[in-house]
């Protein structure tokens, strides 16, 4: 599920980037994905998450992480989760004549950041987590 929908926000943000690259979308969507770096990274978090590669798990809670804060001030915009949000902000007034300050929650990043954690893979120890588990040829 979380894959799912990893791959479609990925693929939605470098729609996003290459609309306003090349089409009517505003421009200023791209660096706020990262010139599209953002959104490709989110693609291979959710092929490798969908494909059970190693590191896809760590790779996808990265990619949750960095999107569930919004930061948005006069001077700099912190959303990386422009593609697919369902958010929480609040908003403080600036004492001058600047746009105020923006904070915010991602909670779909936060939801998928749940379910990656119930779904965790099973903690290894030892020489396994470097080597992999062995494998047990059965004997007839």
């Amino acid at each position: 599920m979380v894959a799912v929908l990893e791959i479609l926000s990925g693929v939605a943000g470098l729609i996003f980037v290459a609309g306003a690259v090349f089409g009517p979308i505003p421009k200023n969507i791209v660096p706020m994905l990262w010139y599209g770096f953002f959104p490709g990274a989110l693609l291979i978090a959710g092929l490798s998450l969908l494909l059970d590669v190693k590191g896809g798990f760590v790779l996808s809670v990265l990619v949750q992480l960095l999107q569930v804060p919004l930061i948005i001030t006069p001077w700099t915009t912190l959303n990386l989760s422009a593609a697919m949000q369902l958010r929480f902000n609040i908003y403080w007034p600036s004492t001058s004549d600047e746009p105020g300050t923006v904070l915010g929650i991602n909670f779909l990043a936060v939801g998928a950041l749940i379910v990656l954690w119930w779904y965790r893979p099973a903690p290894t120890s030892g020489i396994e987590q470097i080597v992999g588990r062995e494998r047990r040829e059965r004997v007839s």
